[in-house]
């Protein structure tokens, strides 16, 4: 375990492999153990990080009116700061991909590449946020045991204040002022994304948990995207012809 303070919060994070940074962002449920997959995959070429936001997994409860977007980026850049990281990629899922995006657009020159694994959330209105911290529930996403005990923990101030985030932001209405020199891949699942940005990564529908759900393709999607060329990136969003298959 290793971790520091940030001001007077503690903030746990984990890394494995050496090379290239890149750090990985969890979503409003779950922390950084969901990320151990493809961070393991990728250790060869690539040094991962992998954090708990405050008031996820071993990171420090705060108070409620701090778990906000804002102070989430700003605990991304302490965090890269203290760590001497200097230029990495960012890898986020869901409101993790929104700390990201925001990170992203506000130190441009310290991203060279940015994932965004994103999906609509269609009963936002009907649900509200300890459903997805139920047990029943994170279990039917079968993520492992240690995963879900990590979500359970998890302050439910943060869970909902995640989520409350999460659910009046469009997902894929960030993407299009990010900067167009940044090479950005989207993956996205559900049929509200893929009908809105067709020209996006789709995977199944329901993998909610690509990292755990669908483990193989989405590793190989981060290696390919993470160790691309620049002539094969261009500008803005790169779609191999086997993902683009998956959306027609």
């Amino acid at each position: 375990m290793s971790a520091f303070l940030v001001g007077n919060a503690l903030l746990h994070y984990e890394t494995t492999g050496r090379g290239k940074p890149v750090i990985f962002l969890h979503n409003f449920i779950g922390s950084w153990r969901y990320w151990l997959g493809p961070m393991e995959y990728l250790s060869s070429s690539f040094k991962g990080y992998a954090l708990d936001l405050w008031g996820y997994g071993d990171s420090a409860r705060i108070e409620f009116g701090q778990y906000t977007l804002p102070r989430h980026v700003e605990q991304l850049a302490d965090f890269i700061d203290q760590m001497g990281v200097g230029q990495t990629a960012l890898v986020g899922h869901g409101y993790g991909a929104l700390v990201a995006q925001q990170y992203a657009k506000r130190f441009s020159g310290r991203v060279n590449r940015l994932v965004s694994i994103v999906h609509a959330m269609p009963h936002a209105a009907k649900v509200g946020a300890a459903h997805y911290r139920s047990h029943s529930w994170l279990a039917s996403q079968k993520l492992p045991e240690a995963v879900i005990a990590d979500c359970l923990k998890a302050d439910p101030l943060a869970v909902q204040a995640g989520w409350d985030t999460a659910r009046q932001t469009q997902p894929h209405a960030p993407l299009e002022s990010m900067p167009q020199n940044l090479p950005h891949l989207v993956i996205t699942y559900g049929d509200a994304i893929k009908e809105k940005s067709p020209n996006k990564v789709a995977m199944t529908q329901n993998d909610l948990f690509p990292m755990e759900q669908n483990p193989e393709e989405l590793q190989r999607m981060l290696l390919e995207f993470l160790t691309g060329s620049s002539q094969e990136i261009g500008r803005g969003m790169i779609v191999k012809e086997f993902w683009k298959r998956r959306v027609r």
